[in-house]
């Protein structure tokens, strides 16, 4: 056998650049893994790479979603403002603002111009936000059917509060009442009662749209 010095011993040829990683076990000295062995461009680096950059872009995506966002809930806001000041300074009974515009300016009070506004202004209520002297259930069906984003009036009833948190309707009111009575006050509003038994905004809508016209 040889006496060769641990010096001078044979310790095996260098690893390839291209060999696998040692199995578990194989602690020799002479095996270095081809992913740490230096070669140019290994597959894990362009991985990283790759993750990296995919990363960097979807996180400036979801940046720039978010500004849309911020933006859109700013807007809102000051819309929500803009028609809490036109019906407690101009004394409007419907209003509808879009995007700092406004769509609509009613005096009449009760649901009957705010059925006339839906059918006249029809999908450019969508996204508005809408103000309502009086916001009963009936209303704020109109409301959910119309597609607004965001309500503000000075009396909501009970059940509008329901129907519009379940529809995702932010709410703004400085009142709250259990139901909409009549403009006497001596029972409650005939519209309340006539939609009660309706499910959906859509069946609300149309069984007002039928009810005016056979007033005409």
């Amino acid at each position: 056998p040889s006496l060769q010095s641990p010096a001078t011993q044979d310790l095996g040829k260098p690893a390839k650049t291209n060999e696998l990683i040692p199995r578990s076990g194989d602690n020799s000295p002479g095996k270095v893994p081809a992913v740490f062995s230096g070669s140019a461009s290994p597959f894990w680096l362009r991985g990283i790479e790759g993750f990296l950059k995919n990363l960097i872009n979807s996180t400036s995506r979801l940046y720039a979603v978010g500004a849309v966002v911020d933006m859109s809930k700013h807007q809102i806001e000051h819309d929500i403002e803009l028609t809490r000041k036109i019906i407690s300074e101009n004394g409007m009974g419907l209003v509808a603002i879009k995007e700092g515009k406004v769509l609509i300016q009613a005096q009449d009070r009760g649901v009957r111009p705010f059925v006339q506004a839906v059918m006249d202004l029809g999908e450019k209520l969508r996204g508005a936000v809408i103000g309502d002297r009086v916001m009963g259930r009936a209303s704020a069906m109109l409301c959910i059917y119309s597609g607004a984003v965001a309500v503000y009036t000075p009396l909501v009833s009970d059940a509008a509060v329901e129907e519009l948190r379940v529809a995702h309707i932010k709410l703004v009111a400085d009142e709250k009442t259990p139901r909409i009575l009549n403009r006497d006050g001596t029972d409650v509003c005939p519209f309340e009662k006539m939609t009660e038994t309706f499910k959906s905004s859509h069946e609300v809508f149309h069984a007002l749209v039928g009810f005016f016209e056979d007033k005409h």
